[in-house]
């Protein structure tokens, strides 16, 4: 039996000299004939592993390897023509005739090895992998408990691997489950936890991790199954899509606020022309009546109605066109106290105003900026709502950048607004969000109102900043640029009575597609001494003018509606009227604007500028005024040449 043995066999006395060694032995160690017999026993052995994890081997010494009998060894052993291999061994102690003998047993472990270094290759391979992809992924036995998890799962569910191993996926794995569907999964009655974990996994689920934070993941869960094809295990892959879905529903957002913005210009289109045409017969009907009439403080009252309404299409159109003011000189100080007290109209809270005497004017979009401190009153007023005070103070700020610094703000002059309430306050970890689009705090809210604002402030060259503590309150700080004027010039003012200084001769066309407001213009100016003609396509207007033109008879004045129905609008219609004659005296008006014609109408060709809906008395100021100076240039070029 000896002799037919796999595992080498060698007899060693217990001075480490080797007194036999079988066939297989032999072979092993590459050896013939007895030639090793007599030799030490460390010459087949040189070296020896501590232990099975050891990287490096230590010389091996006979006296050492006595007290391991009994025990397996890993070792390195080495042929008689010096080949090094590893093996395992074993010493068993014997006694023959009174002499003390050992028997070690040798297996060449070779082919063990290689497989072992082998399959922690493909293992550190595989754990590579896992850490480098951005996935979580967890492995569980068929009873449902962790045995693996990679570094993604392990910061999405806040728990270490050395922590999650033999927990139950239940605790480590914490999502939502539907009520219905972890009945049914009681009720059936699975084979084993992993069946279950299976057959019960929704797509998308929110996770909780450790330390209470939620993710919203997509999952998919695949069977671990043995020789046998049963299930003996569950490898769950998830990733975090709360990023995606956040994006995904303010694209939503956007393209539905999109759709918004052209319904709400739209709207403000028409309802602007309806409201010139009513606005502007209102005045009118109103210089007709002897003063002492009864009937103006009524029709008075309508027309603040209407302007009333004019404030509501113009917030329409800040909202549908998101964008350029149309800006005029103008003080500021009662823009900001009707605002403030309508805002705060009916509310249990109250203001207190602080304005410098000598606030100087700024260049604004009164409405836009009227509902830039609508919004800012309204949210205080939700802030305060068991009473309190808003303090409204207005002065003249300096700006140097040798002051204190205020980030994104140019050196300059400027008018400074604080709103001050003694309201909730703002969280500071929401300080730095509050003026991005969509992001809110209220139950109800769009976050659109301060990402509006700060958008309306920065479009005026400005800046909007904010000082907020919990259970103090918040400060919202407005800087607007200071207009630029002589000390003794007054801020211009909207005329609201047609005066003799209006009055005026001269040839007008009015190109507009409203037959209410054609004739109200020609109704108008027909009364200050013009003479008007009228147009309802841009086509028209362009023939008519060319028409006139050729028999001598030039308009002085050209009133075109921005869009216009037939493909041409208000700048096309323009352009065509300067090929035809380059001095033609142009006033652009509309309703609505998607681009900044409105804005920097001169940039386009045009001379003069009125929004819809406009006064008569406005409409009378705006055509004298660009007919007057049109009149000068001509002049001072005669004198020139």
């Amino acid at each position: 039996m000896i002799e037919n043995i796999l595992d080498g066999m060698i007899t060693v006395d217990e001075t480490g000299v080797i007194r036999s060694m079988n066939p297989a032995a032999e072979k092993m160690f590459g050896c013939r004939g007895n030639e090793m017999i007599g030799h030490n026993f460390t010459r087949l052995v040189p070296k020896r592993y501590e232990s099975e994890h050891d990287a490096k081997p230590v010389v091996c010494n006979w006296s050492e390897m006595m007290r391991r009998t009994g025990a397996s060894t890993l070792a390195l052993g080495r042929t008689r023509k010096h080949v090094t291999f590893p093996v395992e061994m074993s010493l068993s102690e014997m006694i023959i005739d009174q002499q003390q003998l050992y028997v070690a047993m040798v297996r060449d472990v070779t082919e063990r090895k290689r497989f072992e270094q082998q399959i922690a290759a493909e293992k550190e391979s595989l754990a590579v992998t896992l850490r480098a992809i951005g996935d979580g992924v967890i492995t569980c036995d068929v009873d449902g408990k962790v045995i693996m998890m990679n570094s993604s799962a392990e910061k999405l569910t806040g728990w270490t691997l050395n922590d999650a191993i033999g927990q139950p996926l239940k605790a480590v794995f914490d999502v939502t489950v539907d009520l219905a569907s972890q009945a049914k999964a009681q009720k059936s009655g699975y084979r084993s936890e992993a069946q279950s974990i299976l057959l019960n996994l929704p797509e998308q689920v929110t996770l909780t991790a450790r330390e209470g934070s939620e993710h919203i993941i997509e999952q998919v869960a695949s069977p671990i199954r043995d020789s046998k094809n049963e299930v003996a295990g569950v490898v769950l892959v998830f990733r975090d899509i709360t990023a995606r879905q956040r994006a995904e529903a303010e694209r939503r957002k956007a393209e539905t606020l999109e759709q918004l913005g052209l319904l709400a210009g739209g709207i403000a289109h028409d309802f602007n022309n309806l409201l010139t045409a009513i606005i502007g017969n209102i005045s009118l009907a109103s210089l007709l009546l002897p003063p002492d009439d009864e009937m103006a403080e009524r029709l008075d009252d309508a027309k603040n109605a209407s302007l009333r309404a004019r404030d509501l299409a113009q917030q329409l159109l800040t909202f549908a066109r998101g964008g350029a003011p149309i800006k005029k000189t103008a003080s500021i100080a009662k823009l900001i106290q009707d605002t403030v007290s309508f805002s705060l109209r009916g509310s249990r809270n109250r203001s207190e105003f602080e304005i410098a005497p000598d606030l100087a004017s700024a260049e604004i979009d009164a409405g836009q900026i009227s509902q830039v401190i609508a919004n800012l009153v309204v949210n205080a007023d939700q802030a305060m709502p068991n009473g309190g005070t808003l303090y409204v103070t207005c002065d003249n700020f300096c700006y140097d950048t040798n002051d204190a610094v205020i980030p994104d703000l140019a050196p300059g002059d400027y008018v400074r607004v604080r709103i001050r309430d003694e309201g909730v306050g703002i969280p500071e970890k929401y300080l730095k969000r509050i003026f991005d689009p969509y992001f809110t705090t209220k139950s109800k809210g769009n976050g659109l109102g301060l990402a509006t604002a700060y958008s309306i402030v920065k479009n005026h060259a400005g800046l909007m900043a904010v000082e907020s503590e919990v259970h103090v309150g918040t400060t919202f700080t407005i800087y607007l640029p200071a207009a630029a004027e002589l000390e003794d010039q007054a801020p211009a003012e909207t005329p609201t009575k047609l005066t003799p200084e209006m009055s005026g001769t001269g040839r007008v066309l009015v190109v507009d597609d409203e037959d209410a407001i054609r004739d109200l213009v020609e109704f108008t100016l027909t009364r200050l001494g013009y003479q008007v003609s009228q147009a309802a396509t841009a086509l028209q207007g362009v023939e008519l003018y060319q028409e006139k033109l050729r028999v001598g008879k030039r308009f002085d004045v050209v009133i075109l509606d921005l869009t216009l129905p037939g493909g041409m609008g208000g700048k096309e219609a323009l352009k065509k009227l300067l090929e035809i004659d380059p001095t033609v005296n142009a006033i652009v008006s509309s309703g609505y604007a998607t681009d900044a014609t409105m804005s920097r109408y001169q940039d386009f060709g045009f001379r003069g500028v009125i929004a819809k809906p406009y006064e008569a008395a406005e409409l009378g100021k705006i055509v004298h005024d660009v007919i007057e100076s049109s009149r000068v240039n001509v002049v001072s070029l005669h004198y020139a040449g």
